[in-house]
């Protein structure tokens, strides 16, 4: 049984797995192949909020948009949901990230504040500069929460515009603590086409894997999904051939939304693909395979040692319909995740 929920992030609750991801939508399962859907839609009628058009009124408003990009939900020590819905202009990186709260992780969650936001073109600083630049400061949607090996809590986010950041939070309200502004630059910038950030943690290798999303989402977009690794949460993060993420970011000087100079970087794990179909196999067309898998997030089993990788994909000849799909994932001699080529 399968669900369309476009950039999961998933986590798990007493024995089920939930994935969050935009428009609202979240689903579930207790065994990562049968689902069923919990939520879709930013509308009133959506269970996760008692009415989402009204209390997320400062995100839309902000942000000049009816919509919610890509979820993320985490539970902190106090027991308590804490959810990081998000938002941007389709054509701008206007931005905004808030936070919501909820006793049981399907909600009702409440509204607290918007704590970050992005596209303040008009705002000039008092040495006469704009306090917001595109090529390198963040747009601020598709968050991450996770706690490091020692307690810390952290927030990794951004899309495009100047790259991926990551900040450290408060473990007794979900928000930043101060004085970080947008936090410290991992990857990308100059509107390098990266985004969906999401860090795992791995006990046999010891290393942060930082996956993310190159290219465009869509069906002709080359959507794919790559890693880099670091010993410390918040970097920095190094490819196989030992680059430094922060120091990836498309050329200035070639058209906006350049792949060309990220394309060497990083390690790449999944993209286009189609198996072709061998006489006797069950179904029927060419094959299967995946078209812009990607917005990944990962997890790690402690009671079956085994690695899961969570993504949306759409299908050869399908267009633009997506859907959830889980697979495992293993580390290599050399200490980097690989994923196994069929769905678990």
């Amino acid at each position: 049984t399968d669900v369309s929920v476009h950039d999961p992030s998933v986590i798990e609750v007493d024995g089920s797995y939930y994935v969050f991801g935009s428009h609202l939508a979240a689903a579930r399962t207790t065994d990562l192949a049968h689902w069923e859907l919990v939520a879709d839609g930013v509308n009133s009628g959506n269970p996760l909020f008692e009415n989402v058009m009204t209390e997320l009124v400062d995100i839309f408003t902000w942000s000049g948009a009816y919509d919610l990009w890509a979820n993320e939900v985490i539970r902190l020590e106090d027991g308590r949901f804490y959810m990081y819905p998000n938002l941007s202009r389709l054509d701008s990186p206007r931005a905004c990230l808030g936070l919501a709260i909820a006793e049981d992780i399907e909600g009702p969650y409440v509204y607290q504040d918007i704590f970050l936001q992005s596209g303040m073109w008009d705002e000039i600083s008092e040495d006469g500069v704009n306090v917001y630049d595109p090529k390198i400061h963040p747009n601020t949607v598709d968050p991450d929460a996770f706690y490091d090996q020692d307690g810390v809590l952290w927030l990794v986010y951004g899309s495009y515009s100047g790259g991926i950041f990551i900040l450290e939070m408060d473990p007794l309200t979900g928000f930043p603590l101060p004085g970080q502004g947008y936090g410290k630059h991992l990857m990308g910038g100059n509107h390098s086409r990266i985004e969906g950030p999401y860090v795992l943690y791995s006990p046999h290798t010891r290393y942060y894997y930082l996956f993310v999303s190159f290219g465009g989402l869509d069906a002709a977009g080359g959507y794919n999904i790559r890693v880099a690794r670091s010993r410390d949460p918040d970097g920095p993060y190094y490819d196989g051939l030992g680059n430094d993420m922060a120091d990836v970011k498309s050329d200035p000087d070639l058209p906006l939304f350049d792949d060309e100079s990220i394309e060497p970087y990083g390690q790449k794990l999944m993209g286009n693909h189609l198996f072709q179909r061998q006489d006797g196999e069950p179904g029927s067309g060419d094959g299967t395979g995946y078209v812009s898998p990607g917005h990944n997030s990962a997890f790690y089993d402690k009671g079956t040692g085994k690695y899961f990788v969570v993504f949306h994909a759409r299908f050869p000849g399908g267009g633009e319909f997506h859907q959830v799909r889980v697979h495992e994932m293993f580390i290599n001699a050399d200490g980097w995740p690989v994923i196994a080529p069929h769905r678990y």
